[in-house]
């Protein structure tokens, strides 16, 4: 069962560039936070989660993609 109070999350951030086989072709080089997409986009995402939830888990760059 998941908990939703604690919900793992997992934001990427990828450039729409073409690239040669490499490392920045690996999507775990993309993590980042939830928190600096929203500033990017000005998008609020996690609306339903109540805002101490919300700003602990936006926060965070996943170590790992799963």
């Amino acid at each position: 069962m998941r908990d939703l109070q604690n919900p793992d999350v997992l934001a990427f951030l990828v450039p729409h560039i073409a690239t040669v086989p490499g490392p920045e072709r690996r999507i775990e080089t993309h993590l980042t936070s939830v928190d600096q997409i929203e500033e990017l986009t000005g998008l609020d995402f996690l609306t339903n989660l109540p805002d101490h939830v919300q700003a602990q888990i936006e926060s965070v760059v996943a170590a790992q993609p799963w």
